[in-house]
């Protein structure tokens, strides 16, 4: 209410960890730390699940580090050249089975 009416705030969250202590962050910083806190709670529940599953994966890695290595782009230039893609109205697309 007060940044609606023009005064000068800062955002404090609180964040309470698993043993129950209370982080103060600021707003910044609380967002990359949720972030973050985030995917490894998600992460650590599918991995979980897999076990439950008796599904075992070798390597875990994220889609962010598949597109920050380069390696997505890579691959997707190699199938554009070889001609195993299409775009139709600004979808792209297996032209055919190509595996």
């Amino acid at each position: 209410m007060l940044e609606f009416y023009g005064r000068n705030t800062m955002r404090i969250y609180l964040i309470c960890d698993e043993s129950g202590a209370v982080v103060r962050r600021l707003a910044g910083e609380a967002q990359a730390f949720m972030r973050q806190w985030g995917l490894d709670k998600s992460l650590d529940s599918i991995r979980a699940d897999c076990a439950r599953l008796q599904i075992h994966y070798d390597n875990w890695f994220s889609e962010k580090g598949l597109h920050q290595s380069g390696l997505f782009d890579r691959v997707f230039q190699m199938l554009q050249e070889r001609g195993n893609l299409v775009e139709n109205l600004c979808i792209r697309g297996f032209s055919r089975p190509c595996f």
